[in-house]
């Protein structure tokens, strides 16, 4: 109700085009109040069952022995505390009954259940609510949202700012998100500074106003230390980067800064895969080679034989660390790559 009240509401200040606005007078003159449907389920419920059909009542008779039996021994456990109330009998004899044979297999024949106090009496308040109000509140709360979400689609762009979300925030741009987070691998990967808001925001806006210059005005970015334990691990060293997409009223009811949060969740695990792809395609154990290939200083010092004897074996340790150094590094990217083009594609 309050949901659907709200979309009324937000409707009737949106203002939408006059053509609409005469189709739903059109419409609330033939539709009838919730009241007034609420009114008719009632009495159709109390009028259940009162003529029944010719299937029914061979259903009934099929089934008059098994009903009689289950009531007979609820009857005798009542008997056995001292209880001798038919009409509680009855009641537990429907626990053993689904909720809509009820009314057929009880009627007729040797038992009599009054309908009308069977409906209102023996049933909770809250089941006739739920058989008779809450369908009729179900149907106009889906045909109020629906009208509301399609007048968000057509007339104030709403599948649009969905597409950029998914643009920046999901890094379906391609070339302009890479842009944007290469400049900030690379400025790790040289150990430099670039935690500083104002370049990341200078690079976010150089990236995204070259293919997408409406968008740019929009979106910000922003960094919040967070623990320092986690900061110790690499795939952590991103945390604290929040991206901000700014959208007009009414569109922010549905972009709204909880939905944000949970893109930025997934904004962050990308840049996570990326920069540990970044990573790996970058390495190349450029100090391990060196070392390996660095020549000695103490050769002219000592004869060849020595230096053959202490330096000479030494190497291919080296170079067999950097072959298999290389093979974990293809199988890292492997595994990598698959899982960044799982989830991006």
């Amino acid at each position: 109700i309050i949901m659907a009240g709200k979309s009324m509401q937000l409707l009737k200040d949106l203002q939408c085009a006059e053509s609409t606005t005469c189709q739903a007078t059109a419409r609330d003159a033939e539709r009838k109040s919730l009241y007034t449907l609420f009114l008719e389920s009632v009495r159709s419920r109390l009028r259940h069952g009162e003529e029944p059909t010719a299937q029914v009542l061979t259903e009934q008779r099929g089934t008059k022995g098994n009903l009689i039996k289950i009531q007979s021994i609820a009857e005798r456990h009542l008997e056995l505390d001292d209880v001798h109330d038919p009409l509680l009998a009855i009641n537990f004899a429907r626990l053993y009954l689904e909720q809509s044979d009820f009314h057929e297999k009880f009627a007729g024949g040797d038992i009599c259940v009054d309908r009308s106090s069977e409906s209102v009496t023996c049933q909770t308040f809250e089941l006739t609510l739920r058989s008779c109000l809450y369908p009729h509140i179900d149907k106009q709360y889906l045909d109020c949202c629906g009208n509301l979400m399609q007048t968000l689609k057509k007339d104030y762009r709403l599948v649009e700012y969905l597409q950029a979300m998914r643009n920046f925030f999901l890094m379906e741009g391609g070339d302009t998100m890479y842009d944007f987070y290469t400049s900030i691998f690379d400025k790790i990967r040289e150990k430099e500074t670039w935690q500083n808001v104002s370049f990341l925001n200078v690079q976010l806006q150089e990236a995204v106003g070259q293919r997408y210059p409406e968008d740019s005005s929009r979106l910000s970015i922003t960094f919040e230390n967070v623990d320092t334990a986690k900061k110790k691990l690499p795939v952590h060293i991103l945390d604290g980067l929040t991206l901000s997409y700014k959208v007009p009223w009414p569109v922010d009811i549905v972009i709204s800064l909880e939905c944000q949060k949970i893109y930025n969740q997934v904004f962050l695990l990308l840049l996570q895969i990326k920069w540990a792809k970044y990573s790996l395609d970058v390495l190349l154990f450029g100090e391990l080679a060196s070392t390996a290939e660095k020549p000695q200083l103490k050769e002219e010092v000592l004869c060849e034989q020595d230096t053959a004897a202490q330096f000479g074996p030494q190497k291919e340790p080296v170079r067999q660390q950097i072959h298999r150094m290389f093979l974990l590094r293809v199988k890292l990217m492997h595994f990598v790559n698959s899982l960044h083009n799982y989830i991006m594609t």
